[in-house]
């Protein structure tokens, strides 16, 4: 038997760790996005995988969105809660960020 748990996250703890999150080493840094906007859905941030993608599928862009967000938090609290309490913590740093980001790419830490 298995149960999920939604959990309501506040938008500024999210920011917080879109922030800090730090791909540089897998994929180019989106400059200048506006995190509280991709988060509410006004806008999207491409990323571009560096050496293409991981899978050998596509060309290693993807398009990241408040929705797709939102989907990697549960992808987080499910398979990796202790991430998961440090942005609910307010303790998102650098790894946190990077996580997220990649729960909300590929479903899952690809990367590192």
């Amino acid at each position: 038997m298995s149960s999920t748990t939604q959990v309501n996250v506040p938008d500024e703890l999210i920011i917080n760790a879109l922030e800090s999150a730090d791909i540089g080493y897998w994929a180019d840094v989106p400059r200048g996005a506006d995190h509280e906007k991709l988060l509410n859905g006004a806008a999207t941030a491409i990323v571009h995988e560096s050496e293409g993608s991981h899978d050998g599928k596509g060309d290693g862009r993807h398009e990241l969105t408040g929705a797709k967000v939102r989907v990697g938090l549960q992808v987080l609290a499910t398979k990796y809660p202790h991430h998961f309490a440090d942005i609910v913590g307010n303790n998102s740093d650098c790894t946190t960020g990077d996580v997220l980001v990649q729960c909300a790419l590929f479903g899952e830490i690809v990367y590192g």
